[in-house]
């Protein structure tokens, strides 16, 4: 019950600082957002009295969130002077890295070390589960971001694909062009990466010999699992979708 009261706060915390580093943040919640993160510490300090090994657990958590919505927040926005590299697993995961704070607490609850299997298996689970469904929805929302200026890691390989015949001006109105390259050329990478970040989530669960049953967290991967091999089935649709609008605007 303890562990839902802080996921709560952190979450509710962190929504409304989102806000904020995506430039739409209500000024009025700002304070809000405060108390909750502060309470959120309260209690998490007050779980293990005097016990720094989790304060410093607690505190890497954290430390992880907070660096990651700040390389978001500086390195992901248009304008920019060059595209952001997402290729390391941390700009995928970090920002929603909160979501192992709960077992890994209940790890340290039991007597695992930071270093064991069960924790380290645990960790990296939560590390690929969370890159996977992030690059998942990237997929989805590449569109969307960049017409609010965000970078994330599929428009960022979209335009390092076409960087030299897109100047940084006319980003927005290269969009169906870049459409056209997801489906043609990156949409099978793109799947491909997902799909690779559930396996290796599967395969981190293997370390962690005190779950008896894991099928509740091995069925989080499944609906990454099935939108990403939707994608693939659905890239020759797409395709001739693309061609036929295409054609019909030139017409026009």
């Amino acid at each position: 019950v303890k562990l839902g009261h802080m996921n709560l706060l952190g979450w509710m915390a962190y929504e409304i600082y989102d806000d904020f580093l995506d430039q739409e943040g209500n000024p009025e919640l700002l304070p809000v957002a405060n108390i909750f993160l502060r309470q959120l510490t309260i209690q998490a300090w007050e779980l293990f009295p005097g016990d720094d090994t989790y304060r410093n657990i607690f505190r890497k958590v954290i430390d992880r969130i907070e660096a990651a919505n700040y390389w978001e927040a500086t390195s992901c926005r248009l304008p920019l002077e060059r595209l952001p590299n997402f290729t390391n697993i941390a700009s995928l995961s970090d920002r929603s890295i909160g979501h192992m704070l709960g077992p890994i607490t209940v790890l340290h609850f039991l007597g695992y070390a930071a270093g064991s299997a069960e924790t380290q298996g645990t960790e990296n689970f939560f590390q690929h589960y969370l890159a996977a469904r992030q690059l998942n929805d990237d997929a989805h929302d590449w569109e969307s971001d960049l017409l609010r200026n965000r970078i994330n890691a599929v428009s960022s390989v979209l335009l390092a694909s076409v960087e030299k015949n897109v100047p940084p001006e006319r980003i927005h109105q290269a969009i169906p062009m870049l459409r056209e390259r997801l489906w043609s050329q990156e949409i099978e990478s793109v799947c491909t990466t997902v799909l690779n970040h559930t396996e290796l989530a599967r395969e981190s669960l293997n370390g962690v010999s005190m779950l008896q049953e894991q099928a509740h967290l091995k069925n989080l991967l499944n609906p990454i699992i099935a939108s990403a091999q939707q994608a693939l089935r659905e890239r020759e649709q797409t395709l001739e979708f693309i061609n036929s609008y295409q054609s019909a605007q030139e017409t026009a």
